[in-house]
C-alpha cells in the first residue's frame, strides 16, 4: 500500500521520467561514439590497405632494382656509362628560334598587328 502510493506520486514520477530520460542520453552518445568510431575504423583500414598496397610495390621495385640489367640501365642512364664495343647515339633536339617562341606567346591581337605592320611596311 505504501509502495503503491510511493510510486503514484507525481514527484517520484517526474524523478523516474527524468532518470529514464538521462539513461537515454547516454545510450544516444554512446551509440554516436560507436558510430563515430566505426567511420574512423573504415577511414584507418583504407589508409592501411592503401600503405600495404605501397609497401607491395616498392618492395616489387627494390626486386627488380636489384637486378643486373636495371643496375646497368641506371648506370647509363644516369652516368653516361657504356659496356667496351658499344656505340652511344646523342639526340640534339634543335633550340626552337627566338622569334617563333615571342610568337607563340603573343595574344591574337598582338599577332595581328605584328602583322598588319610587317604587310604595310612600305607605307610612310
Amino acid at each position: 500500500m505504501i509502495l503503491r502510493r510511493f510510486l503514484a506520486s507525481p514527484i517520484i514520477a517526474l524523478l523516474i521520467l527524468v532518470a529514464i530520460a538521462l539513461m537515454s542520453l547516454w545510450v544516444f552518445r554512446a551509440y554516436r561514439e560507436v558510430l563515430a568510431l566505426r567511420r574512423e575504423e573504415r577511414v584507418l583500414r583504407q589508409k592501411f590497405e592503401a600503405a600495404e598496397a605501397e609497401s607491395r610495390r616498392l618492395r616489387d621495385e627494390i626486386r627488380i632494382a636489384a637486378t643486373p640489367e636495371a643496375i646497368e640501365r641506371d648506370a647509363k642512364a644516369r652516368l653516361n656509362l657504356k659496356k667496351p664495343g658499344e656505340e652511344v647515339v646523342v639526340v640534339i633536339t634543335p633550340v626552337a628560334s627566338a622569334t617563333s617562341s615571342t610568337n607563340a606567346k603573343l595574344s591574337v591581337f598582338a599577332r595581328l598587328g605584328s602583322w598588319l605592320r610587317s604587310l604595310f611596311r612600305w607605307l610612310p
